[in-house]
């Protein structure tokens, strides 16, 4: 299967990627296929050439990623904001992840249904790297002594984020802002932390994905929607040796919720 054009829907918007050499499913599989088989090398035994590009390669990822979960988050109404400390320090990651993980089952046997969630942890520096955790949530407000209870382990924070608009983005944003200052971070010392990063429920809502071979140009595309457009743009597609094999044009246009 061939094709040149990728809309994504969200609630609250519509991309629209154009693909100036049409993509051929099946050759992307056979060569992810290969590359996969490849034995990787690991970070601490590459060149210091290669480490800068994997360095690259990694960042460049997660700042896609950091998009990809505030578009999921709006799309699944995540307007819930939480921070958990902890009141005596944690240093040990298994250990952080695993009163996280009893803080979620505590949550849902408190308010009897599943919850939505997108997360990622921080190190406080000054306390000697001692995780804490944000969150988007769809659990709406609890007040902060009935969320301490159920925490169990030190203070916290709640906020309520407003209904879709541009304010709301940006709050949105500085959640996975904690995310790029690890990689950050990690650049400087020379050291990976192997401790995930992010963490999502299961059940959020995908967008509905649409890849057509199209002959619609991106002019037709932005004049068609000239009054609802929120960004256009382009950018180089290039594979895991920083070789360009496509140019892309894309368009983003606002759709109500």
């Amino acid at each position: 299967m061939q094709y040149n054009q990728k809309r994504t829907y969200w609630t609250h918007k519509e991309e629209v990627q154009l693909y100036k050499i049409p993509i051929d499913t099946d050759r992307c599989s056979l060569a992810a296929k290969k590359q996969s088989a490849k034995t990787r090398t690991k970070y601490e035994n590459m060149s210091l050439r290669d480490q800068i590009a994997s360095d690259k390669r990694r960042k460049s990822y997660y700042e896609k990623r950091c998009h990809y979960l505030t578009d999921l988050s709006i799309h699944n109404r995540l307007y819930t904001f939480i921070t958990l400390t902890f009141k005596e320090p944690i240093t040990d990651y298994k250990q952080a992840q695993h009163e996280w993980d009893l803080f979620l089952k505590r949550l849902k046997y408190h308010l009897k249904k599943p919850i939505k969630y997108v997360a990622c942890h921080e190190f406080q520096k000054k306390r000697g790297e001692v995780y804490h955790f944000h969150a988007l949530t769809d659990i709406g407000y609890i007040g902060v002594k009935e969320l301490e209870k159920i925490w169990g382990q030190g203070f916290v924070f709640i906020r309520q984020i407003e209904s879709f608009h541009e304010s709301s983005i940006k709050q949105i944003i500085y959640l996975f802002k904690y995310i790029s200052k690890d990689i950050m971070d990690e650049e400087k010392t020379g050291k990976r932390n192997s401790a995930r990063k992010i963490y999502c429920s299961r059940n959020l809502k995908k967008p509905t994905i649409k890849k057509e071979f199209s002959t619609e140009s991106f002019e037709e595309i932005v004049f068609a929607n000239m009054e609802h457009i929120i960004e256009t743009g382009s950018y180089e597609m290039r594979n895991h040796q920083n070789l360009k094999i496509n140019d892309v044009d894309f368009v983003k246009i606002s759709r109500k919720e």
